[in-house]
């Protein structure tokens, strides 16, 4: 989908409502994609010399800061609070390659309703990393209240092979079993 297809796409998308959640989807090529995706997104305010985008709509109030360290790599930063139950939703343009990787540090609070309990709503935190290879598919889900950071490391395989060394990992590693693998994402 062309970036001009997506301004249409996600008025057309923002709404949509399943099982409690409201599933908004961001287009996930590349850092660079994604950035303009989400600057052409109803209710975002760009400003291009803190390379930032502060969002404030009725799903989300916060801001996402980026920037390209070097051709292959960029850092991506958010901190946003979900306003109602959210999932975010990747998708990806088919006239657009998808060759980058993703290692994601999230931490997050919410508070979580319980049933059958005394209690109405427990705290819950949770700190994890996540790795995306390109093309994945995936969703996370956030509760309304839900408080939020993620820092986003993405790469492309051509700067990850500049940078490490993944020859010297043994057959039998988790990590090396995974990149040869079909699955597209994996949780720590």
């Amino acid at each position: 989908m062309r970036l001009v297809k997506w301004i249409k796409f996600i008025k057309e998308n923002i709404n949509f409502y399943r099982d409690g959640f409201f599933e908004l989807p961001y287009l996930s090529n590349s850092p660079e994609i994604l950035i303009k995706s989400i600057i052409n997104s109803p209710s975002s305010r760009h400003v291009r010399e803190q390379q930032a985008i502060y969002r404030n709509n009725p799903f989300s109030k916060g801001v996402m800061r980026y920037r390209e360290i070097e051709e292959g790599l960029w850092i991506i930063v958010t901190s946003i609070t979900f306003k109602k139950n959210v999932m975010l939703k990747a998708i990806y343009d088919e006239d657009f390659p998808s060759d980058y990787y993703t290692l994601t540090f999230s931490v997050f609070d919410s508070e979580i309703k319980l049933q059958n309990t005394f209690e109405d709503k427990t705290p819950f935190s949770s700190k994890y990393w996540g790795f995306k290879k390109p093309g994945t598919h995936v969703g996370a889900y956030f509760y309304k209240g839900s408080e939020c950071e993620f820092y986003l490391y993405a790469f492309t395989k051509e700067w990850a092979e500049r940078n490490f060394s993944f020859e010297n990992l043994p057959e039998d590693k988790k990590k090396k079993k995974f990149l040869n693998s079909d699955n597209g994402f994996i949780t720590y």
